[in-house]
């Protein structure tokens, strides 16, 4: 039965109505005459969060105005000295802003050849091009003083190794934002999702994990969920609909992403390979190919009907006999089914792991 899909999600402690964070945008002031403004108002309508760029005009007090009930994130590229970076949290505090991200990808302006060849310097670019040694300098005590000093939750934008993560982790960071900056910034660098699973594993839990990269579908998102990212940033997708049609064209594209989810949800057999039988109780056991993670979130999709099922995490390239197993052991022989129907269940087929990306036809989202 997957008639009810509830596709929300919690992060930063707020309630969405879907898992996604409009990403910053820099140049927002390009595509729309709102600006800021406009993505702050289509997520304050929608239902999901906005993540401001420090160099995307009209600036931090007036896009707060925009939308002055909704929750906001900040992101600040350094550009000066503990007071610049100070004054900034500060700001963005008495604003009502509910977090703040620093981006750590963008310690050297990359080489952009598209860029270059037209001949064409972003507005975001021009605001942002100067004091970069500020930048270049920025260390962990910069980010301990932050955090000694107020009381915010801190993102650190621009992680792609698992190592980075692990230290992000030791440093007490709220949230490991997953990003290679579009693929603008290192030539030949890994993917977000390439990199997300040993990310994921790095941090725990003990962090929540963004990603963004690529994310223009309801199924990419769903993949992303799938491999553990608490919530995706949404960059392109953003700007394509604001300069398209501004803000309420903004909230349309979410309202037709949203219905992509649901349908991700309900068309991919609840998104996992799985076989579900009675047991004496009548309480339903079900073993989703995946992790836990991953498992948690299809079973929160669909709320109280999955609530109670046991989950049973397998890895990829398991068979039915080890599968089988798997639920044995999770049990202790107390419910042990018959392998045999497992076999029968998922039809004695090569059983793949991480849903929603079958490696026949997998996609990556980058």
């Amino acid at each position: 039965d997957v008639e009810y899909v509830d596709a929300s999600a919690e992060f930063l402690d707020q309630k969405l109505r879907l898992p996604v964070v409009l990403a910053p945008i820099g140049s927002m002031q390009d595509f729309d005459v709102e600006a800021g403004a406009g993505p702050t108002k289509a997520a304050a309508e929608f239902g999901c969060l906005h993540m401001l760029s420090s160099v995307c005009a009209p600036g931090l007090e007036d896009v707060a105005a925009a939308a002055p009930n909704h929750p906001k994130i900040f992101q600040l590229y350094v550009r000066g000295d503990a007071n610049f970076v100070d004054d900034h949290v500060k700001r963005a505090l008495d604003n009502g802003f509910i977090a703040f991200a620093f981006t750590v990808d963008l310690d050297y302006y990359s080489k952009r050849e598209r860029d270059l060849a037209k001949r064409y310097v972003t507005t975001g670019r021009r605001l942002a091009g100067y004091n970069e040694d500020h930048q270049m300098r920025f260390r962990w005590d910069d980010v301990k003083r932050v955090q000694d000093k107020f009381d915010i939750p801190i993102i650190l934008k621009g992680i792609a190794t698992a190592e980075d993560a692990q230290v992000c982790v030791e440093n007490g960071i709220d949230v490991v934002y997953v990003s290679n900056h579009g693929g603008r910034q290192l030539d030949h660098g890994r993917g977000g999702l390439d990199v997300l699973p040993e990310v994921v594993s790095a941090v725990d839990g003990k962090a929540k994990v963004m990603l963004d990269g690529g994310i223009m579908r309801g199924a990419d998102l769903v993949k992303a969920m799938a491999l553990g990212a608490d919530a995706v940033g949404m960059g392109r997708f953003q700007g394509m609909a604001i300069a398209a049609g501004g803000a309420r064209a903004l909230v349309r594209a979410l309202e037709i992403l949203e219905d992509e989810v649901r349908a991700a949800h309900q068309l991919e057999e609840m998104c996992a390979t799985f076989f579900a039988r009675e047991v004496e109780d009548n309480r339903p056991l079900v073993a989703i190919v995946g992790g836990e993670r991953q498992a948690a979130y299809i079973v929160r999709a669909f709320g109280e009907q999955g609530a109670g099922a046991t989950r049973v995490a397998a890895g990829d390239g398991l068979d039915a006999d080890d599968v089988g197993a798997q639920v044995a052991e999770h049990h202790a022989g107390e419910l042990a089914p018959d392998v045999g129907q497992v076999e029968d269940a998922i039809g004695r087929e090569q059983v793949h792991g991480r849903f929603a990306i079958r490696r026949r036809r997998r996609r990556r989202v980058r």
